[in-house]
């Protein structure tokens, strides 16, 4: 609420060290929200907690609307970047960083399985895509790769406004693909997965109404 610049908000587990992430991208002035699932600290006095830091001053409201049990199939994990096409982006293992604007309507093939904690044999994860500088109003879809690109978004752009939403995205092989219907920046963290004989049913999104 009334962030006073842009910027972003990081969540993460108290009980490890920030993170190179973002759950949610603000614009000075500008009230507004994303999903985010987080993984609370497991250990020591922080236990049960997690940490927010906005990048700008502002004020914060965090609602709860449920939880994964400690025996439940879904792997939480501390935020780690996946993608960043940026000329300054840095990822957590140097791969898909720094690739320069992704152009309008192609598609990129995005290895989420084996990276930033994810298991390889991953059936879906949870992905936080931010859009930066989109030259245009438009869309983003994510999709399992290996399967032909759906009639679904999972992120709304306004032209110069960077934005970000959560996607529970299949994987095909540990990829992902995405696309952009303008030209834009892409910004992907990973914030957990669901492994392998998960009750999850991962599909390719579809439109419903």
């Amino acid at each position: 609420v009334s962030p006073a610049g842009t910027g972003f908000v990081t969540v993460w587990p108290c009980d490890e060290t920030k993170p190179l992430a973002s759950n949610l991208n603000v614009t000075a002035g500008v009230n507004r929200a994303n999903v985010v699932v987080a993984k609370v600290a497991s250990s020591g006095p922080k236990a049960d907690k997690v940490c927010l830091s906005p990048s700008v001053s502002m004020h914060l409201l965090a609602d709860a609307s449920g939880f994964f049990s400690a025996a439940g199939d879904y792997a939480s994990l501390s935020p780690a970047r996946l993608l960043d096409t940026r000329a300054n982006g840095q990822t957590v293992d140097g791969q898909f960083k720094a690739g320069g604007s992704v152009v309008g309507g192609s598609v990129v093939q995005l290895t989420v399985g084996g990276r930033g904690g994810v298991t390889a044999s991953a059936i879906a994860a949870v992905l936080n895509v931010t859009a930066v500088q989109a030259t245009g109003n438009g869309f983003v879809t994510v999709w399992p790769c290996g399967q032909s690109q759906p009639t679904a978004s999972n992120l709304n752009v306004k032209a110069g406004v960077t934005v970000a939403n959560l996607s529970i995205a299949a994987l095909s092989a540990t990829k992902v693909c995405i696309s952009p219907s303008v030209t834009m920046h892409l910004v992907v963290d990973v914030a957990g997965y669901l492994p392998t004989g998960s009750p999850y049913v991962a599909a390719t999104p579809f439109r419903l109404l």
